[in-house]
């Protein structure tokens, strides 16, 4: 059905990186050029929780994985959701799309090891500014969502998918073990020094030419599908 209501289009804009203009959310204007230098380690080191969580948008499936996260490990929730700190500004649920629109979100993620990047939506391509933001501030995305979230990093390490791990005590448990051990932890920051990769880049590359641009190429060229002259990337 869903092909069948498609084919009524003759141009497809979506979220979804095989469409004739993908709408992605990484931009180099909103988030810089993702390279800024992770807070040190003892900046992280003396914050009492490991990981971030802000949403204020209640949905069962990641409120539940979060709270049963937060019996093993300490986690601070600064949304309307599971909110245990208040922090002006952001437990309001005010909290917005990039560093630009928020940057004391931003700043804040900067503290953490680990950033509970969990989607509203568990849908293929579909990756938002929870997770570019915490890779520009420095923190771990731990990551539900799409289950194709390695074509949207800078590096296959850049992310941790709770899809990895069984049950939210597996993953407490390895999050608890990076962050007694720093070489280990550090292994998923090593794109900030590395570099990030073409796949990155060519994603970054055309989602930061408007969409809207894109479209209008799109329409004066008048081609089909199998051009990718509208920033298809798939």
């Amino acid at each position: 059905k869903e092909k069948q209501a498609m084919a009524l289009f003759d141009i497809h804009m979506t979220y979804q990186l095989d469409s004739d203009v993908p709408v992605a959310y990484p931009n180099w204007t909103e988030y810089g050029g993702f390279m800024e230098e992770p807070a040190p380690l003892h900046v992280k080191n003396d914050m009492n929780s490991i990981a971030l969580y802000v949403a204020s948008n209640p949905i069962s499936y990641r409120d539940d994985y979060v709270s049963e996260l937060m019996e093993y490990i300490n986690v601070d929730s600064v949304g309307k959701c599971l909110n245990n700190k208040t922090i002006s500004g952001i437990s309001r649920g005010t909290e917005g799309q990039g560093e630009s629109r928020y940057p004391d979100l931003t700043s804040l993620i900067r503290n953490y090891k680990f950033y509970l990047a969990f989607e509203n939506s568990c849908s293929r391509d579909y990756v938002t500014e929870k997770v570019f933001m915490a890779l520009n501030a420095g923190a771990v995305p731990v990551y539900c969502g799409a289950e194709n979230i390695h074509e949207f990093m800078p590096d296959d390490d850049a992310v941790i998918h709770i899809d990895r791990f069984n049950s939210p005590k597996e993953l407490a448990d390895y999050l608890l073990y990076l962050d007694q051990n720093d070489d280990e932890y550090m292994k998923h920051l090593a794109w900030k020094s590395s570099g990030y990769n073409n796949r990155f880049k060519n994603l970054v590359d055309a989602s930061s030419i408007h969409s809207l641009h894109r479209m209008f190429v799109k329409l004066a060229h008048g081609c089909g599908h199998e051009c990718n002259c509208g920033g298809r990337l798939r």
